[in-house]
């Protein structure tokens, strides 16, 4: 069952976090491991400032509340981790983690606490059809 996930749920999204660090074939993050920030992150995320999807030992997908660039009264929702463990892949679970972060948002959004919400792509992400999901492609980043 994907639920949203609470404070007992946080060793086990440190857990997940590692193994998506490991995938996301970013080599500049590879050396980082700063537990004491991460779990203030997750307290922070946990207690309203984003949201955290969890289908416990499977997956998880983590959005943080942060201003935009353009404006500091002006929030978004911007997707940190989406990552679902390899033998739960192919499946309908990485879709449903999704499902429930895009419903979460556009309900922040009707609500008017956000203006936007994000999803991102690494190389490693499978292909969607991100367009039939509702997102429009802004922008490609790089990394050096």
């Amino acid at each position: 069952m994907i639920r949203q996930a609470n404070k007992y749920d946080k060793t086990e999204i440190i857990e997940m976090l590692k193994e998506f660090k490991k995938e996301s074939q970013i080599k500049q993050y590879q050396e980082l491991n700063n537990v004491e920030y991460i779990n203030e992150l997750l307290d922070t995320i946990i207690a309203g400032r984003g949201v955290i999807f969890i289908k416990p030992n499977i997956g998880m997908i983590i959005g943080l509340i942060s201003p935009t660039v353009w404006c500091n009264k002006m929030y978004g929702l911007y997707e940190l981790a989406w990552w679902v463990k390899p033998e739960y892949r192919n499946g309908i679970t990485g879709y449903k983690l999704l499902k429930a972060y895009i419903d979460y948002a556009k309900q922040l959004k009707q609500n008017g606490r956000i203006k936007l919400f994000t999803l991102s792509k690494l190389p490693n992400t499978p292909d969607l059809n991100y367009e039939k999901l509702g997102f429009v492609k802004t922008d490609e980043n790089w990394m050096q």
